[in-house]
């Protein structure tokens, strides 16, 4: 049982130091991504996530944010299929827009609804965007729903 507890705790910290994630198109580089309700990762590397849950994630930039106004949204994909998750705060409802380098803003954080019905592996997506669709971030990393 003590080795469980350690496995344990040693995941949820790796959780909050940052999952592996893949830039897919973003104006200002990512340093890290957090997912605050990360079960563990594997030794895949693959974050588990309960299903119905709502999951906090915090993404990290290298440097600070200057955007008019930027709109939020999430995916999961499924057997070669993206459903879209719910997200809230939409990325002005939380920090003041425009956002400008005096502002001082390099965090974005989000919360994402988990409605699949489906259990298994998939691909989580989480992206922002401003001006005409340009991304400001897209990111995806690997999750397991359960």
């Amino acid at each position: 049982m003590k080795k469980f507890l350690v496995l344990l705790f040693a995941s949820v910290a790796l959780c909050y130091e940052g999952v592996p994630f893949t830039d897919c198109g973003s104006e200002f580089s990512i340093d890290k991504v957090v997912i605050e309700d990360c079960i563990g990762l594997n030794e895949d590397e693959v974050c588990h996530l309960q299903i119905g849950k709502n999951v906090s994630v915090v993404i990290t930039f290298d440097k600070y944010l200057e955007v008019n106004s930027m709109k939020s949204s999430a995916f999961i994909n499924m057997f070669g299929q993206d459903f879209k998750l719910p997200v809230s705060p939409n990325s002005c409802d939380h920090m003041k827009c425009p956002v400008t380098l005096k502002d001082n803003v390099n965090t974005f954080r989000a919360n994402v609804t988990l409605n699949s019905r489906i259990p298994g592996p998939a691909i989580f997506r989480l992206m922002s965007t401003h001006k005409r669709n340009k991304s400001v971030f897209c990111l995806t990393t690997k999750v397991n729903l359960f």
